[in-house]
């Protein structure tokens, strides 16, 4: 606020100068009120200078003098003030007291104050005018220091680097362009209010993109391996979808934004794969005891068969990753293959063992008190269902053979005895 000139002078005057001024024949002191007056100035004592000088204008010989001297006074104390409304108060109130002093000096005396008011009026008009020069070059100079701080903050907008700096520019850009909103129509203040205006926008939308990639940021340190598989998934599932939002969005920002997202999404990519790979490594770790069991020696076929089967099954119901479950189903299944084909190739041998066996015996005799039994013991036990087409053709021929000099009722007991016996199952081995 403007400073107000201390005129409780001038206002004490003309409480004091209307109670004085109509006591003009009041008795003269030792020493005059005017002389008061100039020793209560002397003294910096200004309310007490004003009473004096309100005293000594209410005596007629020192009317005029009291008048130009507390004049001058009063006039002294506008010298730094800049309120326009304030300094006309001032001479306004100056004139009162000129036009009341009429009432009691001398008639010769008139054009003395007449004198006095055109001077007020000509110290009043130019008092304004080197007021409104003065205020002319302080808003020039206003205007020049406010360009300038205006084009260092675009300048400085040009070259953010970090949240921090586009914080403190955003701020800085939209109050200076805040306080040049009075020059808009300016010709020198029209482009680069425009510019401003246009960057305030782009560092408006840096923020907003800024603020969502720290949000993401702060998900991904959120999601460290131990945590539990929910809350995984949950938190990389809401980190995903702010990163698609900011990937639709990345053109439309700095560049320095552009790499803090790649860099937020490598860093999403790793924390992911160390999830993965912690997650992947449990799971398989819960297959080693029965991996061990399918490496021992005297494991049979059908209980490894059986395993694998089971192990394939566990590995499609997990939550092992893509490649790595594709990668340990490619192993089981091709583990499972070969124990299949293991466990049928050593049927096949089993049977063919028996199915030599009974062709020697059948050479050795064929009558039907020796064939029968050779059935019996030798070839009744085989499904033919799981032998080879090699295999069953030797089963075929070698049957063939041991019935070739049978009776029929000596075939339909061979046929019976085949018929009602239990066949060698290929899961027992």
């Amino acid at each position: 606020m403007c400073k107000r000139i201390r005129l409780v002078s001038v206002r004490s005057f003309l409480v004091a100068a209307t109670s004085l001024a109509i006591v003009s024949g009041a008795a003269a002191q030792e020493q005059s009120s005017l002389e008061l007056a100039r020793q209560a100035l002397a003294q910096n004592d200004r309310q007490m200078a004003s009473l004096y000088f309100a005293n000594a204008m209410s005596k007629a010989p020192q009317a005029i003098p009291a008048l130009k001297e507390y004049t001058a006074m009063v006039e002294k104390e506008l010298d730094d003030e800049i309120d326009e409304d304030v300094i006309f108060s001032a001479y306004n109130q100056l004139r009162q007291l000129v036009q009341n002093a009429a009432s009691y000096v001398e008639p010769g005396q008139i054009s003395d104050l007449n004198n006095l008011l055109n001077d007020l009026q000509q110290r009043e008009n130019a008092r304004s005018a080197k007021l409104s020069n003065s205020g002319s070059q302080v808003n020039d100079e206003e205007r020049k220091t406010l360009l300038k701080e205006l084009e260092t903050s675009l300048k400085e907008a040009e070259s953010i680097s970090d949240n921090d700096s586009l914080e403190k520019n955003y701020a800085n850009l939209e109050e200076k362009i805040a306080d040049a909103a009075i020059y808009t129509q300016a010709p020198e203040f029209s482009t680069i209010l425009d510019n401003a205006q246009k960057k305030l926008t782009a560092l408006q939308t840096d923020r907003q993109f800024s603020q969502l990639l720290q949000q993401t940021q702060t998900l991904i340190k959120r999601m460290p391996p131990d945590e539990s598989p929910e809350t995984i998934k949950a938190l990389s599932g809401a980190a995903e979808g702010v990163i698609s939002n900011l990937l639709l969005a990345k053109n439309d920002v700095s560049p320095w934004l552009q790499s803090e997202l790649n860099s937020t999404i490598k860093s999403f990519s790793d924390v992911c794969q160390r999830i993965i790979e912690k997650n992947d490594q449990k799971i398989l770790d819960s297959f080693i005891e029965r991996e061990r069991t399918l490496a021992e020696k005297k494991i049979s076929f059908t209980k490894k068969i059986n395993l694998l089967t089971q192990l394939i099954q566990d590995v499609q119901a997990s939550s092992l990753s893509h490649d790595t479950m594709l990668n340990k189903l490619g192993k089981y299944n091709a583990s499972l293959s070969a124990a299949i084909e293991e466990r049928s190739a050593f049927y096949n041998q089993w049977a063919l063992g028996h199915i030599r066996s009974a062709f020697v015996r059948f050479q050795k005799n064929k009558d039907a008190e020796n064939a029968i039994p050779v059935f019996a013991e030798e070839l009744t036990s085989i499904d033919v269902r799981h032998l080879n087409y090699a295999i069953q053709q030797c089963y075929s021929e070698v049957y063939n053979f041991g019935t070739m000099e049978l009776k029929g009722a000596e075939r339909v007991q061979v046929a019976q005895i085949m018929a009602s016996t239990t066949k060698k199952k290929i899961e027992d081995f």
